[in-house]
């Protein structure tokens, strides 16, 4: 049962709330996908519509998961063509309202365009008008990598939780808040959930962020449980090792 704790990866999962998984030993944020690094994460299957107009969609796979500073992102999507207008957009509402830029909460978008130049950057929009965007006037937080294949794209993200402006996302480690995916192509922009670009009507689905206090405490009753286990086996062994060496006809 304890090794099974210990071994297993989680299952992937396919629902509309996401949930984040809670990570110790953060990936690196290179974007190359790495079955170690996010091993623990917990994995999605997105269907992204075509915001377009188009029958057309893709599967994009994400995996999550965060500590008490970070939300780490990595996602995969189909694409065999590089092209100018490659681009990927993640959208952030902290008040969780299922809209991201109708109702203010906050909404925060980390975006990335121009896989030649691998340019990012995150953006604050203060307003129920999307046009009324404020980049952020400060550094550009957190980080950001991708990488192309014959498959499609693979991009990292690391997005930082409670930074200290009014232009960055402001949450803790337990949070649940609102999120959306945007894939810009040359003649396609893919969402998810539906309507969730900034071209459609702001639409978002709820991301649990997992609460590493809690975590912490099943690690340490995880580790009380292995020591514990390893100690009666020893005590196991050594009594049957006893048992070994005591002569026929012993009276012991």
């Amino acid at each position: 049962m304890i090794l099974s704790i210990l071994i297993l990866p989680p299952s992937q999962v396919h629902a509309a709330t996401l949930e984040s998984k809670p990570v110790v030993d953060p990936p690196i944020i290179d974007g190359n996908y790495n079955v170690i690094e996010w091993f623990w994460a917990n994995h999605y299957q997105l269907v992204a519509l075509d915001s377009m107009g188009g029958p057309s969609t893709i599967t994009v796979d994400i995996w999550l998961m965060n500590n008490d500073d970070n939300i780490y992102v990595c996602v995969q999507w189909p694409d065999t063509s590089v092209t100018f207008w490659d681009g990927f957009g993640l959208f952030f509402d902290e008040g969780n309202s299922g809209n991201w830029h109708v109702d203010l909460n906050n909404a925060y978008m980390w975006t990335w365009y121009d896989p030649f130049g691998n340019w990012w950057f995150d953006a604050y929009f203060n307003s129920s008008e999307l046009g009324n965007i404020s980049i952020d006037t400060g550094s550009q937080d957190g980080q950001i990598n991708c990488s192309h294949d014959a498959v499609g794209w693979t991009l990292e993200l690391r997005v930082p939780l409670a930074v200290a402006s009014a232009e960055d996302l402001n949450v803790i480690a337990g949070d649940t808040i609102g999120i959306a995916l945007f894939i810009d192509r040359v003649s396609s922009k893919f969402e998810y959930p539906a309507g969730g670009s900034p071209f459609g009507n702001g639409s978002s689905v709820s991301l649990s962020l997992s609460s590493m206090s809690v975590f912490r405490i099943g690690i340490q009753y995880t580790y009380v449980l292995v020591i514990f286990s390893i100690a009666i086996l020893a005590v196991i062994v050594m009594h049957r090792k006893r048992s070994k060496i005591i002569l026929p006809g012993s009276r012991f």
